[in-house]
């Protein structure tokens, strides 16, 4: 018999909660840091998960096949579910009656899914787990559609990557219906794409907010050039303008230096001959004055 210092510490839904909480703190740290739209929202989606795959094992009945009410804690998976529509509708920067009418569209299958996990009377709704996991994965063949919205409108920027990821959740439930494995395994299973969903939308917003960086530093560079030629540019019309001054400034005073040689002579001349007509009046001879 093994030794119980021998078994693991924790399981695999220990690990992927843990993975699930680190991605939490990493979108709450950009929310904080880079205000990025959508952020927020997808820390409380990844909270919420990790919440509820780290109590999986422990609070979630594996039977019936059949369901009517699932119980409460489903609505913790509606609402992270909820949390990713909302988050993602933001991040690609859709406004207006564009956004009202996509959240929903988008939320409209949680809706009911939510109504049948109150645990309402609703004993003539019986749905297959199978068909249940069809409901609950639909919301994200619409966040697939968003993200490819957002990738013909803005090219490159990664978010086909994040449409195939979200599309990875209603794949691993058609998968697994038609393997015809025990629809209970999609809640264990189902994790692993969302694990994928989280790290992608992560590492596009990462790469999409160092892009959007390097844009504005190039663009910021080539400010600084237009600005450096201008400057350069306004210092040779400066340079110029003050040469052309000093050409006026040298004109001018080569004119005033030949103005005043020419009236030396005959003001030298009005000079003496007021002189003599000023000794002339003193001496009281205004004939001589006169002259």
């Amino acid at each position: 018999m093994q030794a119980d210092w021998l078994q693991p510490p924790f399981t695999v839904t220990d690990l992927i909660a843990a993975l699930l909480w680190v991605l939490a703190a990493l979108y709450g740290t950009l929310k904080l840091r880079d205000h990025e739209p959508g952020m927020g929202w997808f820390a409380w989606a990844m909270a919420l998960m990790a919440v509820f795959v780290g109590n999986n094992a422990r609070h979630l009945p594996t039977e019936p096949t059949w369901v009517s009410a699932v119980g409460g804690w489903f609505l913790v998976i509606l609402i992270a579910i909820g949390c990713l529509c909302v988050g993602l509708t933001l991040y690609v920067g859709m406004q207006g009656r564009a956004r009202t009418m996509v959240l929903a569209l988008l939320l409209m299958p949680l809706v009911v899914c939510g109504v049948i996990a109150t645990g309402v009377d609703l004993s003539i709704w019986q749905f297959k787990r199978h068909v249940w996991n069809l409901i609950l994965t639909a919301p994200f063949f619409g966040l697939a559609g968003v993200a490819w919205w957002a990738e013909r409108r803005e090219r490159s920027a990664g978010h086909l990557y994040i449409a195939l990821a979200f599309l990875l959740v209603p794949g691993t439930a058609i998968v697994l219906a038609a393997l015809g494995s025990p629809s209970a395994h999609l809640r264990y299973w189902g994790f692993v794409p969302m694990l994928v969903i989280g790290l992608t939308l992560l590492t596009v917003s990462l790469l999409r907010r160092r892009r959007l960086l390097l844009e504005e530093v190039a663009r910021r560079a080539t400010a600084e050039d237009a600005l450096a030629r201008m400057n350069a540019s306004l210092e040779a019309k400066v340079e110029a303008r003050t040469c052309e001054l000093r050409e006026v400034i040298a004109g001018l005073e080569g004119f005033n230096r030949q103005v005043s040689h020419d009236l030396r002579g005959p003001l030298g001349g009005i000079g003496g001959l007021a002189r003599l007509a000023g000794q002339a009046l003193e001496r009281g001879d205004l004939a001589a004055a006169q002259k």
